[in-house]
């Protein structure tokens, strides 16, 4: 969405302010958030009304208390996804802009198509296949494990923390084990987005299969 705005208002004081926020976002380290995320929240400003609700720090099963399970996800999450949507938004504005000087678009706009058309139905479709290939793989990084330092941060028992012990305590097997599991979803995850490139552009893999 952001990236969708920035292209709409290229070159505007709103483009460059959110080209700033995606820098920021971009530059800070996740553990560093993290640690600021649990400073003002489970420490500072806990009994705030603002961050009363802030469970501690710690995984609750989701069939031992759904709310809870909510509850306990809910900062982790947004801090993972600071600098996920930084990249993705600079990633997406970028293509947009190239989209929208497409011969494609230049003819859809010439029939008369409005502009809402022309973004959301024609360039966002051009030009999401850079965000796919980028959330695929990042989607797998993370079911690999790739949030180790917010799983670290936030005490959560996932295979990032498993992976940060087998590292602690040069646990080669387990370490191994991981890395292969990371693997495992990272080449489902390739398989998935050449498949879904199909969908989104037909003008990949049509190739002479058909001839």
């Amino acid at each position: 969405m952001f990236g969708m705005i920035g292209a709409a208002f290229q070159g505007s004081w709103f483009d460059r302010f959110l080209s700033l926020l995606a820098l920021v976002g971009l530059s800070i380290p996740v553990f560093w958030l993290g640690e600021m995320v649990n400073l003002v929240s489970q420490s500072r400003f806990h009994e705030f009304w603002l961050f009363r609700w802030v469970p501690p720090l710690g995984y609750v099963p989701l069939m031992t208390s759904p709310i809870g399970w909510a509850k306990a996800l809910i900062l982790p999450a947004l801090t993972l996804s600071v600098s996920f949507v930084g990249l993705y938004s600079r990633v997406l504005r970028t293509d947009l802009l190239t989209a929208m000087q497409e011969d494609s678009l230049r003819t859809a706009r010439a029939k008369g198509a409005g502009p809402l058309r022309l973004w959301f139905a024609h360039a966002l479709r051009l030009s999401g296949l850079s965000a796919l290939s980028l959330f695929g793989l990042d989607f797998a990084q993370l079911l690999g494990g790739g949030a180790l330092l917010t799983e670290v941060v936030f005490a959560l028992p996932g295979v990032g923390h498993l992976t940060y012990q087998g590292l602690s305590t040069l646990d080669l097997p387990l370490i191994m084990a991981t890395v292969l599991y990371a693997a495992f979803f990272v080449v489902i995850a390739n398989a998935l987005i050449d498949g879904l490139y199909r969908l989104m552009d037909p003008r990949i893999g049509g190739g002479s299969y058909g001839r």
